[in-house]
């Protein structure tokens, strides 16, 4: 049997707070052409370490760490690329085309975002190694997902415009 993920999903009070800092974010990121982070504190859940045991790493995406990353223990300045935050992202799809969550593990811990995905997702790397993996929002259980780019805040790349989490 298939692990189920437990990711309640988006509330409205959580979208609306997004919104409400959507220019904030297009400021920090240090660029108006690319999509902003949206990565915040009421749209991610924290994941125990214990619940990684069924973890199916054929499944998921292992990233290498990018070793002068500003450490991410540095409060949420590492999300913040003005101030010398994290810039080089990953681009990950779920293999086939569904509505998805992306979770993450670093270390013995991780999380997993509670916004909905229809296609690709940009997830910034930081100075350890990160393992990405997928989650089906309709049922919870975990997908395959895929590299399919890399890129850096900033550059303008092909990948620009794709949701960064």
């Amino acid at each position: 049997m298939k692990k189920k993920w437990n990711i309640n999903p988006q509330g409205p009070l959580s979208r609306f707070g997004d919104l409400l800092m959507l220019p904030l974010m297009y400021l920090v990121s240090g660029t108006f052409r690319e999509s902003p982070q949206w990565t915040h504190q009421w749209n991610n859940v924290h994941i125990l370490p214990e619940a990684f045991r069924n973890l199916d790493h054929e499944m998921a995406v292992e990233t290498d760490p990018i070793p002068d990353a500003l450490p991410g223990r540095t409060g949420v300045r590492f999300h913040i690329p003005v101030f010398g935050g994290w810039r080089d992202y990953v681009v990950l799809a779920p293999e086939r085309e569904t509505r998805w969550r992306i979770g993450w593990q670093t270390g013995p811990g991780g999380g997993a975002s509670q916004i909905p995905l229809s296609g690709p997702v940009r997830m910034l790397r930081g100075p350890g190694p990160a393992t990405f993996f997928g989650i089906d929002a309709k049922t919870g259980e975990q997908i395959t997902i895929r590299i399919i780019g890399k890129g850096r805040i900033g550059d303008g790349g092909e990948f620009s415009k794709v949701k960064l989490l």
